[in-house]
């Protein structure tokens, strides 16, 4: 077993009813992949990968996948029976048909890149630039 090879944590913006989901209602997601070198073999192994099939460390990185997913109208889900159907968008955004509006984006960040305080100061800058340019909806 490898614990915490990926992890994810859930922010989430709720009033009321979880099932119910008004616009501009969203979700937060943090992604930790601790060995990007063999992801795609290990996403295709379910539930663990083998340890056995970690590539060599010079070719791993530790990358964070932020995620945000935003409702553009009212539509009715569960969040995390909804997360396990749907995949991250292959660029930096992509629009669901089902849920009906809504939209998610993502950003990679390399650990490796942040080693101090300004430089975590800068990502966090930069995603909410980031939003504020995919989803105009609101100022973040």
């Amino acid at each position: 077993m490898i614990p915490f090879y990926l992890t994810a944590v859930f922010y989430r913006y709720s009033k009321g009813d979880i099932e119910k989901h008004p616009a501009g209602d969203w979700l937060l997601e943090l992604n930790v992949v601790t060995d990007s070198a063999a992801l795609e073999k290990f996403e295709a192994r379910n539930p663990q990968p083998d340890p056995c099939d970690f590539g060599p460390p010079e070719d791993s990185k530790t990358k964070i996948i932020v995620a945000m997913w935003f409702c553009e109208k009212e539509a009715t889900f569960n969040w995390y029976n909804q997360s396990e159907k749907l995949k991250y968008p292959d660029d930096e955004i992509m629009r669901y048909e089902i849920p009906a509006g809504l939209i998610c984006v993502k950003k990679e960040y390399q650990l490796e890149e942040l080693g101090s305080e300004p430089q975590i100061v800068a990502a966090a800058s930069d995603f909410k630039t980031f939003l504020n340019t995919h989803i105009p909806h609101r100022k973040w």
